[in-house]
């Protein structure tokens, strides 16, 4: 395909036009847009007569892409010697190809408003979405290619919701579930183009229960009823740069030409990993455990937990729950130089050491701040200590009150059902018991979620009762730590539940924060977990439950 732009003859781009069905007025003004070019060169200084060319597409011109595309509709020839050197380079060629159709397709599902979008859609599914298409009549080979990507694609594509307006019902994937994430109703005619804002009460930033229930069959109606909404953001996705974007949505889709990969495509070449020389190389242990990697891992100090998976994209769906807007850039980098590192490890038997390749992870990060102002700090070098502990106050003194109470809270949660509950213990300053309460929480993805969601219900609980004094006792490390600083999960409805419990504890006159380990909080991990058998939300004033009373 080399110099293919200047070799497209301007007669078949017109003769593939038609083919396709576009009008001829179009077409016409297209081939103005097209034919409507001249040249001059200079001879010793000197400009020639025009020259007028009869085929070339202009490189440079945003329109040309998309009719390459269209004319890449056709079926290629392709001329090569007959030897493995040779089938092994058009065998890499093709591969890159069908990856890049892969790309294609996620554009069909974030950038529905995209021309090659819209071309597409018109010629292969112009009433349902990308989700709901299929393979027709008479595909060309790029929709083949495009099609073969499409359940990778989008079996891994989730919006998060914040309000809504982003959103579309039936043509985004958003629902929470890990096999399908689209609605499956059939959508009213009338309701083309509608988006998920419309199906929440504004006045009380919930879910509209008449509005789901009058347009939704039952079961997408339950699905919908799982998420968090969160009125105060935009539905919204991280933005990182193109080239980590792309090996990012690669090591995903496992499509990282890895050993284990290449064998599995029978390419025949020693498994064993090139940065370690031990174990076989899978896009896992590539990026993540293997020993290199590990400690590169170790070298940032990201407070990343031990993730029991060998599936990359669980682990980094787990990170990502985690982590904040700025540490999520700072993985992302670090993943990409992870990979740089091992493809120099294969082809010149030279790896960075760890903080070499720190360092230019963030110098990456710094120079792509600097130019999209995609964040305000670095990830901070080392996460905060176990033992700090935050004083949030609505006015602030110089000492604690005198009367303090004291709150421990824990949650609980089903990884197979995200059922989830939380339950929390109040005593007075002297340690004495005053009341207690666990109630059922929304449906949560993680246990971080879920802790995040019972603290909410706390603070609410809390200030609900007349308390604005109070220092609230955690198990969860990395929930007190995104509660004692400025930074926190963003991108997730985990952030979104941090927001609103450091917007509640604004309310409170004095609020201190702390960690306490597991064998501290059986009483409420009790509550929590006893919640799950209860119809409504308990409450215990002065007698505690039944549950607890021989932990007290």
């Amino acid at each position: 395909m080399a110099k293919a732009y200047d070799r497209m003859e301007w007669s078949f781009l017109r003769g593939m036009l038609l083919a396709l069905g576009f009008d001829n007025r179009w077409v016409e003004l297209i081939m103005v847009c097209v034919t409507t070019v001249s040249y001059r060169i200079l001879v010793n200084g000197n400009r020639s007569e025009q020259v007028l060319p009869t085929r070339g597409l202009r490189q440079g011109d945003p329109l040309s892409p998309y009719l390459f595309i269209i004319c890449a509709e056709d079926d290629s020839l392709l001329f090569f010697k007959a030897n493995i050197q040779e089938a092994g380079e058009i065998k890499d060629c093709l591969s890159r190809y069908e990856s890049l159709s892969g790309q294609m397709a996620w554009r069909f599902l974030t950038r529905l408003e995209s021309l090659v979008a819209r071309i597409y859609k018109a010629r292969y599914y112009p009433k349902p979405s990308f989700s709901g298409a299929c393979l027709g009549n008479n595909p060309s080979y790029c929709w083949r290619s495009i099609m073969a990507a499409k359940d990778l694609i989008c079996s891994g594509v989730r919006r998060r919701i914040g309000n809504g307006q982003a959103t579309l019902i039936w043509d985004h994937p958003w629902l929470q579930d890990d096999q399908d994430p689209m609605i499956h109703t059939e959508m009213p005619p009338q309701l083309a183009g509608a988006k998920v804002v419309g199906l929440i009460d504004q006045d009380t930033g919930q879910w509209d229960h008449p509005i789901l229930t009058d347009i939704f069959v039952h079961t997408d109606v339950a699905r919908i009823f799982k998420i968090p909404v969160s009125p105060d953001y935009e539905d919204k996705c991280l933005k990182i740069p193109p080239k980590r974007k792309t090996f990012l949505w690669r090591a995903l889709s496992d499509i990282l030409p890895t050993t284990t990969n290449l064998n599995i495509k029978r390419v025949g070449i020693d498994p064993t990993c090139a940065k370690c020389g031990v174990a076989h190389e899978d896009i896992m242990h590539a990026l993540v455990t293997c020993v290199f990697a590990s400690s590169i891992w170790y070298e940032s100090h990201l407070p990343i937990p031990i993730i029991v998976t060998n599936i990359f994209h669980s682990w980094f769906d787990e990170v990502m729950d985690i982590l904040d807007i700025n540490g999520i850039m700072f993985t992302t980098a670090i993943l990409y130089y992870i990979w740089k590192a091992r493809n120099g490890a294969v082809w010149d038997a030279y790896l960075p050491t760890p903080k070499k390749l720190i360092a230019t992870a963030r110098g990456a990060i710094h120079a792509w701040q600097l130019v999209h102002h995609a964040g305000t700090t670095q990830p901070a070098a080392h996460p905060p200590s176990p033992d700090f502990a935050l004083s949030l106050h609505a006015n602030p003194a110089n000492d604690a009150p005198a009367e303090i109470r004291e709150c421990h809270f824990d949650a609980a949660y089903h990884p197979t059902t995200n059922k989830a509950s939380a339950g929390a213990v109040l005593r007075d300053e002297n340690g004495s018991y005053v009341t207690a309460f666990s109630t059922t929480l929304p449906d949560c993805f993680s246990p971080l979620m879920t802790e995040a969601y019972a603290c909410k219900e706390v603070l609410s609980w809390l200030r609900d009762r007349g308390h604005r004094c109070v220092r609230l006792y955690t198990d969860c490390l990395t929930l007190k730590n995104y509660l004692s600083s400025n930074s926190g999960p963003v991108r997730s409805y985990v952030g979104y539940a941090i927001d609103s419990c450091r917007s509640i504890i604004t309310s409170f006159d004095y609020c201190f924060i702390s960690f306490v380990p597991r064998s501290d909080n059986l009483v409420t991990h009790t509550l929590a977990s006893a919640a799950f058998d209860y119809a409504t939300v308990m409450y215990w004033d002065y007698i505690p439950s039944n549950t607890i009373s021989a932990y007290l």
